[in-house]
């Protein structure tokens, strides 16, 4: 399935549309995010994120940390296993894996080890390398 070509105003009104949709839905809403606002950062930090941004963003401040007001008692690692790539029966191929998360004591004592998700996706493409018996030039003029 191909996505649908659409024209450089369908698709500048779509996402002035969707943006403009989602901006009223939050601020008619009397849903409360929060109780109560802290003015201070809070004491413990637990995670910071530096990925630079390639979208513009207005109006917002971006804050890449996560805090907490008590000391955190795990650290976690999230991995993968069971990779594998399948052929089916009607001649494409299927990707599976399980994600799990093992969770760490702060002295490195494994606390607890859980799967969190298997994935099964249906491939676009063949995850089978074809080898180049020679190299491949390109020029560039």
């Amino acid at each position: 399935m191909k996505p649908v070509k659409r024209s450089k105003l369908r698709l500048w009104a779509g996402k002035r549309y969707f943006m403009y949709r989602r901006y009223l839905e939050w601020m008619m809403s009397r849903k409360t995010f929060a109780e109560q606002t802290e003015q201070s950062p809070l004491k413990y930090l637990i995670f910071t994120h530096n990925t630079p941004l390639y979208r513009q963003v207005t109006d917002q401040q971006l804050v890449g940390e996560r805090r907490s007001s008590g000391s955190q008692l795990y650290h976690y690692e999230v991995y993968e296993k069971d990779h594998r790539f399948t052929q089916e029966v009607w001649g494409g191929y299927a990707r599976h894996n399980t994600i799990g998360r093992r969770a760490f004591a702060l002295d490195g004592d494994l606390v607890a080890d859980e799967v969190i998700t298997e994935n099964h996706a249906l491939m676009m493409y063949s995850p089978l390398l074809t080898e180049v018996s020679s190299p491949v030039i390109v020029e560039h003029i």
